[in-house]
């Protein structure tokens, strides 16, 4: 097992004990799992080098206390919204529908902290992913007082919101 690293917190900046934290949440994962809970890991360019792998990519981000922090306020509530309440299942296959109703901060929130902790990650499936610093400074703020910038920082476009509603009311 690897030695927890002392370091800045990605989010806080302050040194701490640095917690294992998956790039892209884990339950992200959980379809493309079989029933050994096992998925591939494949480079197309490289179709020889495919692997089974039992976890998705993490990396020493965030201190314990931000690690809880994103997953209360971006990580557990895009998971009920999108994953238990089978709101993907509905969008699968359909094309061109607005649906509405559904918590838009947090789903662009949860979106931009995916590509936060990408540009902090060293795992090898983020080689070559990295944003500018006055970015990232911009992403940490963003993601510490809850603020999906209306004005249009970093713009995210959630699909059929007005369908989803009427399926399943404001979730």
């Amino acid at each position: 097992m690897s030695t927890r690293p002392t370091s800045p917190c990605g989010l806080c900046r302050e040194v701490r004990v640095l917690c294992r934290s998956h790039v892209i949440p884990e339950f992200c994962y959980s379809s493309m799992y079989d029933d050994n809970g096992c998925a591939y890991n494949a480079d197309p360019l490289y179709p020889d080098s495919s692997r089974k792998v039992q976890s998705g990519a993490w990396s020493f981000i965030l201190c314990e206390d931000c690690e809880n922090e994103v997953n209360e306020k971006y990580e557990k509530p895009f998971l009920k919204h999108w994953y238990k309440n089978k709101v993907l299942d509905l969008l699968a296959g359909s094309r061109g529908k607005i649906i509405g109703g559904l918590p838009y901060p947090e789903f662009k929130l949860f979106h931009l902290l995916n590509l936060f902790r990408a540009s902090l990650s060293d795992h090898p499936m983020f080689d070559g992913f990295e944003l500018k610093p006055a970015q990232m400074d911009r992403l940490r703020h963003m993601l510490r007082v809850v603020d999906p910038a209306e004005n249009g920082d970093f713009r995210l476009s959630p699909p059929r919101y007005k369908e989803l509603a009427a399926r399943f009311g404001t979730l």
